[in-house]
């Protein structure tokens, strides 16, 4: 069977004419590769089982069956190739934005939701016993920001 990735490849190649700092290097690319076809892996099997089960059950639709399972195969290939041109331009975004390079306007909203998603369920995961830090842990990096002040001294004060 063909990689269902190997469409990607093609989009990867041309990307490498972008700017080099923000690329990927090959192995990142690899290595993602390997991720989404292991992660697709068991759509492949179900997708194969199906058809071997359904071939067992009706022999004479054998010709329909395997047309049904190339589609299948054909339709997780562009799920995987899709799959990796969103995970590469996110990880370009996200070196973009590590070198204080403008983020479009909708990759930084989603930026933002994922970081308070992940706010939330640190927040949601706390156990009951309060310390001093988790007083400051209790309250979001924006509220934060808007709510202290840097003394003289260096110390953060609660305005």
């Amino acid at each position: 069977m063909t990689s269902p990735l190997s469409s990607a490849s093609a989009a990867s190649k041309m990307a490498a004419r972008r700017d080099p700092d923000l690329e990927p290097d090959e192995q990142w690319k690899e290595n993602l590769k390997a991720q989404i076809q292991l992660n697709l892996a068991s759509m492949v099997k179900d997708a194969e089982t199906q058809y071997k089960d359904n071939l067992e059950k009706n022999p004479a639709d054998g010709d329909r069956l395997k047309m049904e399972l190339a589609a299948a195969i054909d339709t997780i290939k562009k799920l995987a190739t899709e799959e990796f041109k969103s995970q590469l331009e996110r990880e370009r975004s996200q070196r973009r934005w590590a070198t204080g390079q403008e983020l479009p306007p909708e990759l930084a909203e989603d930026m933002k939701k994922e970081q308070q998603a992940i706010w939330d369920q640190i927040h949601s995961g706390k156990n009951s016993a309060t310390s001093p830090t988790d007083d400051a842990l209790a309250t979001s990096p924006s509220d934060l920001r808007n709510s202290t002040s840097v003394q003289s001294s260096g110390h953060i004060a609660r305005t």
